[in-house]
């Protein structure tokens, strides 16, 4: 057995072993029961959670993006780089339209720069417009 077979017969047995686990639900780590809604028990959380914390702090400390661990832009004082910033605006004003209960075609109209509705009628197609009027009636 070469050492690429013996690799891939332990990665097999790994990822095995953690889906009986996480059917029978048990902690991915090791064998007590998991905290409900959750993969692991409340000793490997908190050790995680421990983890996450020390990076963090580590990362704030060292002028590190929080998110993708890449150097922060010269002067930056937010905890994160702008790439990682512009993707989490957007994916907050995402949530913030879909929570709100507009469409898909509002949000990208936000996107663009006009207000949810707001929009004029030669700006947006035809389709927005009459998705528009449904709601309405």
């Amino acid at each position: 057995m070469t050492d690429l077979e013996k690799r891939e017969r332990i990665a097999w047995k790994i990822r095995r072993r953690r889906q009986l686990h996480r059917r029978n639900g048990i902690c991915l780590e090791c064998t007590r029961a998991v905290v409900s809604g959750k993969k692991c028990c409340s000793v490997h959380l908190a050790k995680a959670r421990t983890k996450s914390k020390q990076e963090y702090d580590w990362r704030t400390a060292n002028g590190v993006c929080i998110k993708c661990g890449i150097p922060k832009e010269e002067g930056r004082t937010a905890v994160n780089c702008l790439s990682c910033a512009d993707k989490a605006a957007a994916k907050e004003r995402r949530r913030r339209a879909l929570s709100a209960g507009h469409t898909a075609a509002a949000f990208r109209r936000a996107l663009q720069g006009s207000e949810f509705g707001l929009a004029s009628a030669d700006a947006g197609d035809h389709e927005d417009q009459q998705e528009r009027q449904q709601r309405v009636a």
